[in-house]
């Protein structure tokens, strides 16, 4: 058998994460010990994605919230370009999602999420997603997965440095420098980025009967940020760091298409300040990273309606959150088999919040302790497990154990592998649940989730032009205690532990790269399937609110000489939009949406430069992500780089 039938059995693998269906006699049909293999799995018995620097450089002048959504198989919930976007993992809520960026955390200890909008890809130089029972290598409280942004240094270049900028529909502007360099033991790099937008886009309104276009009213963005890096490397056992991150961020916020009332006034700061130092020392078996850090959030919201006697404020909101954070992490090797791990830490969180018209706010602070353990063993040439246990305390309070357990085994040496993983989390009610004022509960008791992996991978090699690699992983979470606002007998919401969730389905993908004789050709593809439902006493068995069953993406990315073309496909099914008994009219529509990029790069002026044009929504699709919130229909962005 040769190399293009062991090739086939990728496409089934992904045929059989697309459409549900398997054979049973697929390893007596292909026997993948003909293949002619170069390239070796990587050992792990975790569901990882780390999307590559390709992935990057074509969403560099976006926010993490495109690059998600157009390359990873997570769904991201969005209210319009430049406004709040949220995820969900594998069926879960946005706070069950964690975010890192060098060694701290970036969920808000109020509510526990993160703002997708307001993280530039610019800004990052490694991505990467745990999911399920593999984010507790990062710590507990992520009950959909973990993802791990890393801003680095450059060791290989004595100076280097870029320059971008681009022009876009709707008066959309971006400039973004990067300038970095190292004198051997030192290195220094600093980035700075500027967009703004009018984002006066023309929609299709559906909520006011008449079915018109109306332009988009309220709707200006504006963000700034920089990212200032330190590290001293003295010799190959050290390397000490220093990241400093600032951004403002200033959006006026769009009224629904739905609202006929009067004119309104509604906006929202963002500033925030984020520092984050690491000192990593290796020695033989031994490795060790000590990280430190803070970060500050303060955010603005105001609403008033404009009425005949001037504005009536409704809302005139501030808060800030405080966050101290210290990790440990040592890792020693026995031997090539065994491999041991200890990891600390330590956080504090304190945050305030007032509204200036309404009076009502809290003050409050969180200390979260914890120590994790972790065996790992190489059985033989094949077979890999590991083990862990972690602890966390809040306050003097102790939290649920957590476990942890996962193996691999390739079932063909080098082509296949069998991953399996299953483990307990929890995730804390947030600061909002516990002490919002009115309606917070105090009484409230951490979400216990239960998950579980089990997945094949395949990658395969022949003769360095090509690369194949496919997974297809099923997951199962199970979570008691599921944190719900509801409506009280008060005339006002208040969180309580009514409900248990059960969240299972399956991930494919699938990565190929050709090298050809004069470029390059890549192909990407992602497929999650996902049912949600609460399940007990009065369960519906409906899906969760938001949470789509079918999520799809594809990237398509072929170069030849100096030009290049790449194209990005993604599909998200229905969702539903309410818990009410007539479901089928709380339906969002079904969407799909097409991107086309044309470019090329070229000396110009003795400089290496990239010139690209983006057609975003090609096909001019009308639709939305959250109900009344209105999405552009098609438009464009022009960008030019030069890199020195």
């Amino acid at each position: 058998m040769n190399f293009w039938k062991s090739i086939a059995l990728i496409f089934v693998l992904i045929l059989i994460g697309t459409s549900g269906y398997g054979q049973t006699n697929l390893w007596d049909t292909v026997r993948l010990k003909e293949a002619r293999v170069i390239g070796k799995l990587q050992r792990s018995a975790l569901r990882i994605q780390k999307l590559d620097s390709l992935e990057l450089q074509n969403n560099s002048g976006g926010d993490l919230a495109n690059l998600l959504a157009r390359n990873t198989p997570v769904f991201i919930k969005t209210a319009a370009p430049g406004s709040l976007a949220t995820i969900s993992m594998r069926g879960t809520l946005a706070s069950h999602t964690r975010v890192s960026w060098n060694g701290i955390m970036l969920n808000s200890p109020m509510l526990g999420q993160v703002d997708f909008s307001l993280i530039p890809t610019f800004f990052t130089d490694r991505v990467q997603i745990l999911s399920g029972p593999g984010s507790i290598q990062k710590g507990s409280g992520a009950l959909g997965g973990h993802i791990d942004l890393t801003s680095q240094g450059r060791w290989d270049d004595n100076f280097y440095g870029s320059v971008s900028t681009s022009i876009g529909s709707f008066n959309t502007y971006r400039w973004m420098v990067d300038i970095g360099g190292n004198s051997g033991k030192f290195q220094s790099r600093i980035r700075l980025f500027r967009m703004q937008s009018e984002n006066n886009f023309p929609f299709l309104n559906t909520a006011n009967g008449l079915f018109n276009r109306v332009e988009q009213q309220n709707s200006e963005y504006e963000k700034q940020g920089l990212l200032a890096q330190l590290f001293y490397r003295p010799n190959s056992h050290h390397l000490l760091s220093l990241n400093a991150w600032l951004q403002m961020s200033d959006r006026n916020l769009p009224s629904i298409m739905s609202y006929e009332g009067s004119g309104r006034d509604e906006y929202q700061t963002d500033n925030q300040v984020r520092v984050s130092s690491s000192w990593q020392y290796t020695q033989g078996a031994f490795n060790s990273k000590l990280n430190s850090g803070f970060s500050v959030d303060k955010l603005h919201y105001f609403l008033a309606n404009q009425t005949s006697g001037g504005l009536l404020v409704n809302y005139d909101s501030r808060s800030e959150s405080q966050s101290f954070y210290n990790n440990y992490l040592s890792e020693y090797a026995i031997s090539n088999k065994h491999k041991l791990s200890l990891q600390l830490h330590s956080n504090y969180h304190r945050v305030e919040i007032r509204d200036i018209k309404s009076g009502p706010g809290y003050t409050a602070q969180r200390l979260e302790n914890g120590v994790q353990l972790k065996a790992s063993q190489n059985w033989n040439q094949r077979f890999y497990s590991y083990a862990l246990i972690q602890q966390d305390w809040n306050g003097i309070i102790r939290n649920p154990l957590v476990p942890s357990l996962g193996a691999s085994f390739q079932v063909i040496k080098d082509i296949a592998e069998l991953k399996a993983s299953a483990g307990k989390n929890f995730h804390l009610p947030t600061l909002n649940d516990l002490y919002w004022i009115p309606g917070g509960n105090p009484d409230l008791l951490p979400e216990e989730g239960y998950m579980g992996d089990l997945g094949i991978k395949t990658m395969l090699t022949k003769d360095s032009t090509l690369s194949i690699e496919a997974e297809l992983t099923g997951f199962i979470s199970y979570i008691d205690n599921w944190i719900l606002w509801k409506p009280g007998e008060f005339q006002y919401w208040s969180p309580e532990n009514l409900e248990t969730v059960l969240a299972r389905g399956f991930e494919s993908r699938a990565h190929i790269s050709k090298q050809l004789k004069r470029g390059k050709l890549e192909l990407r593809a992602n497929y999650t399937f996902t049912r949600t439902n609460q399940i007990g006493y009065n369960n519906t068995g409906a899906q969760l609110i938001y949470i789509p069953v079918h999520k799809a993406n594809s990237f398509i990315y072929f170069s030849r000489k100096q030009n290049y073309i790449t194209y990005n496909y993604s599909f998200t099914s229905e969702r539903f939009t309410s818990t009410e008994e007539e479901l089928s009219l709380h339906r969002l529509p079904a969407y799909s949406l097409h991107d086309l990029s044309i470019g090329r790069k070229m000396i110009l002026w003795k400089l290496n430069t990239d010139i690209r044009f983006d057609i975003h929504n090609l096909l001019n699709k009308d639709y939305q992500s959250i109900l009344w919130r209105a999405m552009p229909g098609r438009y464009y962005t022009l960008h030019f780089k030069i890199d020195f």
